[in-house]
């Protein structure tokens, strides 16, 4: 997704390189992490449209801000690289805000073009019980 890096309150939590890509980490005032890769930092971003995905994380020791963090569930964006004459999609605040809302409209998605069980096939799915579903009920 295109992101508008705007005005986002983050604080730096730390750095590591992995093989020669440098990653920065940040904690949103709200406890969303922000992942800057190869050598990018977000202070340097703001005004800038950015390639980026959004997902979730599992709060890791050395990754948070505080202990009360670790082991939550928190919303992650993965900032890869600065775009040129691109138009952006959505600010980062917006997404920093939306993760969840923006998780749904994707499942939607899913469902429009896989059917309700987003294509799993029915073998897969437990207790299957749709019209004209036969139903599998396996333990």
């Amino acid at each position: 997704m295109r992101l508008l890096v705007d005005e986002v309150a983050a604080t730096y939590i730390t750095s590591i390189a992995v093989y020669q890509d440098t990653r920065r980490y940040y904690q949103t005032e709200a406890g969303a992490l922000i992942v800057c890769r190869n050598g990018l930092d977000l202070p340097g971003l703001k005004g800038y449209v950015v390639d980026a995905n959004a997902g979730w994380d599992t709060a890791q020791a050395g990754f948070v801000l505080g202990d009360a963090g670790v082991g939550r569930r928190r919303t992650k964006i993965t900032v890869y690289r600065r775009l040129r004459d691109a138009q952006y999609q959505r600010r980062l605040s917006e997404v920093v805000k939306g993760v969840p809302a923006l998780r749904e409209q994707q499942m939607e998605t899913l469902q429009d073009l896989h059917g309700q069980d987003g294509g799993i096939p029915s073998v897969l799915r437990h207790g299957d019980r749709r019209e004209g579903g036969k139903g599998t009920d396996v333990e």
